[in-house]
């Protein structure tokens, strides 16, 4: 019976490799087969004397299992034939392009628990070899497994090494009324019996019972959900959901799965799922004398917005500056203008001079179309004269609010771009003397809510005009009378 229940666990290990068209949910179960028939065969391996000490990767692990007994000691011992209990051509895989990207688990040998576990890291597959056909693997010395066998009388228990007086004997009845069938398999399971039973009390000192040993429950493997949680297109997000035992034992265990703050259901088929979903899933143990409840696979599912198509009309307000601040908004679409500064000099005696030049800021949209997340895009291009002002009339700063209209998603919202205007004085030095526009809150300008997934707007300087100005992080630098042209970029970053 031992011989057929290992033929029957090789058969399972016969592995065969996945290809890359596979979806990585069939690997992982797969791969969870495998460690589950492994672990078999490693029970057995130890109860035929094996010893598990000194491996520590996978592949060592296999090649301890393919060894076989000496010749001399085959006879003394009741496992397999020859000792060997996997194939030869069995290897391990680890990290390699067989391994699609998103396979959830690997494979790990646990030098603590001398088993294989299912983790982040090990072999991601275990196949057949067949270079290793004729590969020859040592001889394994075991532990003598206390039998003994006479070639006259059969198999018996107990051997001659632990055993030295023990007595090859045939078994005969004990008393007159015995039988000569000592087991017969057709026979009724007995039941017990009610017996009346004269105790006779003697003054013997009273003896305790010796204690009892029980092994620790296990944990059950935890269960795989299927597709695993992240953030899905609109046209793939997945409608429905599965979960894997993970070989947690039907009998033994319950599979639970919980939606969001919900109750626990125990599951039994797909479930549908919305966008922003949570999923958590547990076996659950219905016979705690052997198994504890396993881990908890949680699982979050985003919906995210596949492109965006909209435009955002500048608008100039909120304009600071000095006691004798001069400025001007014209907003308009389009184009919306901001100037500022006095261009007047005072030469005394009712004469001034005009410079005639103030300085001007002109902020153009432009309509974007099929932008992804997080993907960088032009919201829109701001022209800069950098004028000749006096009396300390230019602005410090203002605020650019982006009227964004999206068409696709259908969503409209309110962008406000802080900008702090430093106006310097005229020197040899070009860049030193050049006027400056700073993005004073470029990673947070505004935050779309959709599905279930926040989209945060951040904006950066791009110079299209390098002989007029420069950028230099978010500041933007305008020679002195010039007029420099930069794009305001923007990216939808989502948090998912």
């Amino acid at each position: 019976m031992i011989t057929i229940a290992i033929i029957g666990v090789m058969a399972t290990v016969a592995v065969v490799a996945f290809g890359s068209g596979h979806a990585s949910a069939v690997r992982d179960a797969k791969l969870s087969s495998d460690v589950n028939t492994l672990n078999s065969l490693l029970a057995l391996y130890e109860a035929d004397g094996g010893s598990l000490s000194g491996v520590t990767t996978e592949q060592q692990m296999l090649d301890r299992l393919k060894r076989t007994r000496p010749a001399a000691e085959i006879k003394t011992h009741s496992m397999s034939g020859s000792g060997r209990y996997i194939d030869v051509r069995l290897r391990a895989r680890a990290g390699v392009g067989a391994m699609a990207a998103e396979q959830k688990y690997r494979a790990k040998w646990n030098t603590t628990k001398k088993r294989f576990e299912l983790g982040t890291t090990g072999a991601d597959e275990f196949y057949l070899d067949d270079t290793l056909s004729a590969t020859a693997y040592p001889l394994d010395s075991r532990m003598a497994t206390g039998k003994d066998y006479n070639t006259s009388n059969g198999w018996i228990w107990g051997g001659t090494g632990t055993q030295p007086t023990l007595t090859y004997v045939n078994p005969n009845t004990l008393s007159p009324n015995g039988t000569d069938n000592w087991f017969n398999p057709s026979d009724p399971v007995p039941t017990a019996a009610t017996t009346t039973t004269t105790t006779t009390t003697t003054s013997a000192p009273a003896t305790s019972a010796p204690a009892t040993t029980v092994a620790p429950p296990t944990a059950l493997p935890t269960p795989i959900v299927t597709p695993g949680g992240g953030t899905f297109s609109a046209a793939s997000f997945p409608s429905t959901i599965s979960i894997d035992r993970n070989g947690s034992p039907p009998g033994l265990s319950d599979l639970k799965y919980r939606i969001n703050s919900g109750a626990w259901l125990v599951y039994s088929v797909p479930f549908t799922i919305t966008s922003g979903d949570r999923v958590r899933a547990q076996n659950v143990s219905t016979n705690t004398a052997l198994w504890t409840n396993s881990g908890t696979d949680v699982d979050d599912f985003y919906r995210i917005v596949t492109a965006f198509t909209g435009a955002g009309t500048g608008l100039w307000g909120s304009v600071t500056g000095g006691a004798t601040l001069v400025s001007n908004v014209t907003n308009g679409d389009p184009a919306s203008t901001l100037t500022h500064g006095n261009t007047q000099l005072d030469l005394g005696n009712g004469d001034f001079l005009d410079a005639g030049v103030e300085n001007r800021l002109t902020y153009t949209k432009n309509s974007f179309s099929g932008i992804a997340p997080n993907v960088p895009f032009n919201l829109g291009q701001l022209v800069m004269l950098n004028g000749t002002t006096f009396y300390n009339s230019e602005a410090t700063g203002a605020t650019l609010s982006l009227n964004l209209n999206f068409s696709a998603p259908a969503i409209t919202t309110t962008a406000n771009v802080q900008l702090k205007f430093t106006n310097t004085e005229n020197t040899a030095d070009r860049t030193a003397s050049a006027d400056i526009v700073e993005l004073l809150n470029p990673t947070s300008v505004t935050t779309l809510t959709i599905d279930g997934v926040s989209y945060t707007l951040k904006v950066e300087w791009v110079n299209l005009d390098p002989g007029a100005g420069t950028v230099q992080g978010n500041k933007f630098l305008i020679y002195e009378g010039a007029s420099a042209t930069a794009e305001l970029r923007g990216t939808l970053v989502s948090n998912h």
